[in-house]
């Protein structure tokens, strides 16, 4: 996974929300979100990691980079204060006479990261006058409090997130979102060991219009 081309997008979104924002279209919008997924997915070519659950505390941006009156494009960057993984091994790290390290495992326990995704793409569409669906990706990072998901892995990680769902009205300015997304997490080969980790999540949140 490389760096380089991320720092672009994210440039390229920010000059596209800055013009947004002067010319005065579109409103922001935030809002939290709680969701988990029951198991950890396993494939050959993404996240070969089982029998992990995860549980996500996160907070969701929009802006509109294109607008119209029935659809958006937006830019849609996800922050995630909590993410939860559970059975991840614990370790303690011995030293011998010559320097040389050893890890000790310890019975597996969750663990607890933070996360953030600057690149979020979002596009919306009106299905009735109280009813949005939208599809949505985004590439970011996290940080865990130990090695994840193996000892002779990294703390930090790279993420790449899509999924779906539907918005619905309940308020001029509040929507109830509901929706699903495959997340997965590895440390692009930059560490010994990178197994991944992959989740099916389910989610649900509120977003809340913020400005003009």
């Amino acid at each position: 996974m490389r760096i380089r081309p991320f720092i672009f997008l994210s440039v390229l979104l920010a000059g596209a929300t800055s013009t947004s924002a002067q010319s005065g279209r579109g409103q922001w919008s935030l809002g939290p979100y709680v969701g988990g997924s029951f198991d950890s997915a396993v494939g050959n070519r993404w996240g070969i990691t089982p029998g992990r659950q995860s549980l996500f505390v996160g907070l969701h941006a929009r802006v509109p980079l294109v607008e119209r009156p029935r659809w958006s494009f937006n830019w849609a960057p996800e922050l995630v204060p909590l993410l939860i993984v559970t059975h991840n091994p614990r370790y303690e790290t011995l030293t011998d006479a010559a320097g040389g390290k050893t890890f000790v495992l310890l019975t597996p326990a969750p663990v607890a990261g933070f996360g953030f995704a600057p690149i979020g793409l979002e596009a919306q569409g009106a299905l009735r006058s109280r009813v949005r669906a939208y599809g949505a990706g985004a590439l970011g990072g996290l940080i865990f409090t130990r090695n994840t998901p193996v000892v002779d892995a990294r703390k930090f990680n790279f993420t790449a997130e899509f999924g779906g769902g539907l918005l619905w009205r309940i308020h001029p300015r509040l929507w109830l979102r509901t929706g699903y997304k495959f997340h997965h997490f590895s440390n692009a080969k930059t560490a010994p060991n990178n197994p991944g980790v992959d989740a099916h999540v389910f989610y649900l949140g509120m977003e809340r219009m913020l400005a003009s």
